[in-house]
C-alpha cells in the first residue's frame, strides 16, 4: 500500500499531538516523605499528589471511614471554601477549589475526638505531625515532634499547645456559635479557649 505525503504527514501530526496530550496529563506534583510513621508506627503518611482540583494523601495503617477534616494552607490558616472529601483504600482525596494549597490537615478521629491528627508541610518533602491525644487517666497530651512541626517563629514566640476541655466528651461553644467536643471548632477551626482566656 502506497501513503501519500498527506496521509503521511498527517499520521506524524496525530502522534506528535498525542505525546503532547500525554504530557499534559503529567501536571501532577508528587511529594514522597522520607519518615512516615506517625503515631506509635500504627500509622504511615506514605505521598500527598496535588493535581488541578484535587489531592490526594496516601496513608497506611489505619481506618479512617468517616472521619472529619479540616484543611490549611502553608501558613496554617483553615482554607474555606467547600470541598469533598474521601477515604478509600488508603488514599485521602479532597476536591476543591483549594486542593493545591492544601499544605496541612486535621484529621478527628471518628470514635469521638480522642484523637486528632495534626498534618503539616504536606507540600514539601518533610512534612511533620503532632497528635492530640486524649487519655482517660491524664487528659489531653500533644505527642509528636514539636521543634519540627512548629515554625521557627512560632517557638520563638512560645508556641503553646492547645488546651483542650477537660473531658473528650465535654462540650464548648466557639465564639461563633457552634457546640462542639474536641481541641478545634468544627465550623470556624478555632482552638479551644481554656478558663485561663484567649492564648
Amino acid at each position: 500500500m502506497k501513503l501519500t505525503p498527506g496521509f503521511a504527514a498527517i499520521s506524524i501530526l496525530m502522534g506528535m499531538l498525542g505525546l503532547a496530550a500525554c504530557g499534559q496529563n503529567s501536571n501532577q506534583v508528587v511529594y514522597q516523605y522520607p519518615e512516615t510513621a506517625v503515631l506509635f508506627d500504627n500509622f504511615h503518611i506514605l505521598k500527598t499528589v496535588y493535581t488541578s482540583g484535587e489531592m490526594k494523601l496516601y496513608y497506611r495503617g489505619m481506618n479512617l471511614d468517616g472521619c472529619q477534616i479540616e484543611c490549611y494552607d502553608a501558613d496554617f490558616t483553615k482554607l474555606s471554601g467547600e470541598f469533598e472529601h474521601m477515604f478509600e483504600d488508603g488514599v485521602l482525596t479532597i476536591k476543591a477549589d483549594f486542593a493545591e494549597k492544601v499544605s496541612g490537615l486535621t484529621i478527628g478521629d471518628r470514635r469521638g475526638d480522642d484523637t486528632i491528627y495534626c498534618l503539616r508541610y504536606l507540600d514539601s518533602s518533610q512534612f511533620a505531625w503532632l497528635a492530640d491525644t486524649f487519655w482517660y487517666d491524664y487528659g489531653w497530651m500533644e505527642l509528636g515532634d514539636v521543634e519540627r512541626y512548629y515554625s521557627e517563629e512560632e517557638l520563638e514566640v512560645g508556641q503553646q499547645p492547645v488546651p483542650a476541655p477537660k473531658s473528650a466528651r465535654e462540650s464548648w461553644t466557639c465564639s461563633c456559635g457552634a457546640e462542639n467536643r474536641g481541641k478545634f471548632c468544627t465550623e470556624c477551626g478555632r482552638p479551644f479557649q481554656s478558663l485561663r482566656g484567649e492564648l
